[in-house]
């Protein structure tokens, strides 16, 4: 018993060292500034929401938060970049529901749920439906009887060929049974001077490009195409609401990073962005942008975006839809 007295205070002395070494060797997260990868050009949504997160996540994290815009191949090369990054939550990535719909439109080198860490959602809203005054519809079912009396003769813009505004207007073709003619553009804006000209007829758009032209009397809103209303048009019908239920097309902001990444360096991440984005201002400015904030378990984005994909999916396959 004596010799036992006199080895404890050594072996207590050796532990210390131990968890005093380990405690070395493994630093409080984060240790030095986090990249954020934007596979879309500065000034687009995911830009825009990153900018507006970044800096308070900084803030409670004590470290810079850099935003690193890699755009080309509608999001695929930064994402594939941040995908190939080392899992060790200084890389991720702030994209977009592109990224669902490049899962089939495009040949990736990775698994798109199973290659990568779901760290959380960011913010969900709709595409706004609008109309040249020309059509004589002014709700979602009087463009539907519109449309299909003049079968292959009403024409449709969208942001690009296999942009997610087609894919969302090829769904509604697909719901409704409409022959709505798709021209596609180089971008929202075109396609918008066009619907206003009256070049093209019904456009489903970016709800802060279209909102001005409505309130200026040069284009008739019909509905938003979320499940719920949207916080920027709350007296706007749902696409659902309208007379298609089960009808939806998000369009969403949301974190990925590398696979494998630690579950207790994601659940930081994931405590962050919930905390960054209840803050009223970035709220607000979310809103600007058609975004309602809409944060998620890693879990719960994990099973969205395996839904999100898989119901795109459909689509390009049913529309024979090929990117550029």
């Amino acid at each position: 018993m004596q010799h036992l007295r006199s080895v404890l205070p050594a072996l207590t002395a050796s532990a210390l060292l131990v968890a005093c070494a380990f405690a070395r060797a493994e630093p409080a997260y984060p240790t030095r500034p986090i990249r954020v990868i934007v596979p879309f050009a500065p000034g687009g949504g995911s830009d825009i929401v990153a900018r507006q997160v970044g800096p308070r996540m900084s803030e409670s994290m004590g470290q810079p938060v850099i935003i690193d815009n890699r755009p080309g191949a509608g999001g695929n090369i930064g994402a594939e970049a941040g995908v190939r990054a080392t899992p060790d939550g200084y890389t991720i990535i702030m994209t977009s529901a592109a990224y669902s719909a490049n899962a089939s439109l495009y040949a990736l080198p990775y698994d798109p749920v199973k290659g990568v860490s779901t760290i959380s959602m960011v913010g969900t809203g709709p595409f706004f439906v609008v109309v040249h005054p020309s059509v004589a519809a002014k709700t979602v079912q009087e463009l539907i009887t519109y449309a299909k009396a003049n079968p292959a003769r009403v024409n449709y813009g969208s942001a690009g060929q296999g942009s997610l505004s087609h894919l969302a207007t090829e769904l509604f073709n697909m719901t409704t049974g409409t022959q709505l003619q798709h021209v596609p553009y180089k971008g929202t804006g075109p396609a918008l001077t066009d619907l206003v000209a009256g070049h093209i007829q019904v456009m489903f758009g970016n709800i802060v490009a279209a909102l001005p032209q409505v309130k200026a009397g040069k284009l008739r809103g019909l509905a938003v195409t979320t499940a719920k209303r949207s916080s920027i048009l709350p007296d706007t019908p749902t696409v659902a609401e309208a007379g298609l239920p089960g009808y939806e097309a998000n369009v969403w902001a949301a974190v990925l990073g590398p696979p494998r990444m630690p579950k207790e360096i994601i659940k930081r991440l994931n405590d962050e962005i919930r905390r960054a984005i209840s803050l009223p201002a970035i709220k607000d400015r979310m809103t600007a942008e058609g975004l309602d904030v809409a944060p998620s378990s890693p879990e719960e984005f994990a099973a969205y975006l395996r839904k999100d994909i898989d119901k795109w999916a459909r689509v390009v396959k049913a529309a024979r839809v090929k990117p550029e």
